[in-house]
């Protein structure tokens, strides 16, 4: 991020700097934050050697624990990782997220990842149907067919799978156990109702009312944590109270989502539209989702 454009850069600490909380202090052991707080130019792949132009994140908390080593406390060398699960230093370890600028490489490490998917794949299908010749049974599409089916695309799916992991927000099982849910709860009422339309899903667009609307329900998706999902919140341009009348410009609208916008699912983002949902469904060919109806599914579950 432009240094400029941070309003109270002048007012963060050394530490963040150029290591020093004041002129005099000594630079701590282990990966001192600013030696991973400046890139040479925008879009850098390495730290810079000093203070520049562009940083790669804006500190907020300064923790002596996620900083590195304290020999003066400890009293003994530390030469593995594994000392964070010592049970000598319960509730004294943490580890550091250090926000990412790229790895060099990582697009040749990623396509050599997934050719070995691939590979992998094509052998274990292979060695299916082999297995099936070998041992005298049948090859059919049902038995060995759906077997080297299955070795192809579970690789992918997983890979996808992970990606819808990636983006759910961890905070949310955290508030969840704070508030005294088991492990069952936290998965049945917190994790599986927000990645859940992801998985069932895939991207989605929103289709709602006037523009005004527009970065609010943005802003919703974002804060349940599917912004990764979403493709694009539409406008339709009919008010609310005109929406039973020009039912066919939200129809439009829909069908310029799944043009335009690659989506597998289209959410009516408006309460008033309910009533439309089954007649604009009929002539969608993808999946159409009323949030009024989808709530009250949820809610009932709660209960069953």
């Amino acid at each position: 991020m432009d240094v400029s454009k941070i309003k109270n850069c002048d007012k963060i600490v050394g530490i963040f700097k150029d290591g020093k909380l004041t002129p005099e202090s000594t630079i701590a052991q282990g990966t001192a934050p600013h030696t991973v707080g400046f890139t040479d130019v925008l879009d850098g792949t390495t730290f810079a050697a000093g203070q520049t132009g562009w940083m790669t994140l804006i500190p907020t908390i300064y923790n002596a624990d996620t900083l590195g080593i304290r020999p003066d406390l400890i009293g003994r060398p530390i030469s593995s990782w594994t000392e964070l699960l010592n049970p000598e230093f319960k509730g004294k370890a943490s580890i550091l997220d250090i926000s990412s600028i790229g790895i060099p490489g990582s697009t040749v490490l990623f396509y050599l990842v997934l050719t070995a998917l691939v590979i992998l794949s094509i052998l274990v299908s292979f060695g299916v149907g082999l297995l099936f010749s070998q041992s005298g049974l049948e090859v059919h599409w049902a038995t060995s067919g759906l077997g080297a089916q299955l070795a192809w695309t579970l690789p992918f799916g997983l890979l996808i799978m992970f990606a819808v992991f990636n983006r759910f927000d961890r905070s949310y099982e955290e508030a969840a156990r704070d508030l005294g849910a088991t492990p069952w709860q936290v998965l049945r009422y917190v994790v599986i109702p927000i990645i859940g339309p992801s998985l069932i899903g895939g991207r989605f667009s929103v289709v709602t009312t006037p523009e005004v609307s527009v970065p609010i329900l943005g802003d919703n998706v974002l804060a349940y944590g599917l912004g990764g999902a979403l493709a694009k919140v539409r406008a339709s341009g009919v008010p609310v109270l005109a929406l039973e009348q020009a039912e066919a410009r939200v129809a439009d609208e829909i069908r310029r989502a799944i043009a335009e916008d690659g989506v597998s699912s289209v959410v009516l983002g408006c309460g008033g539209m309910a009533a439309l949902r089954d007649r604009l469904q009929a002539e969608t060919p993808v999946r159409l989702i009323d949030g009024v109806r989808a709530a009250v599914a949820i809610a009932c579950s709660l209960f069953a």
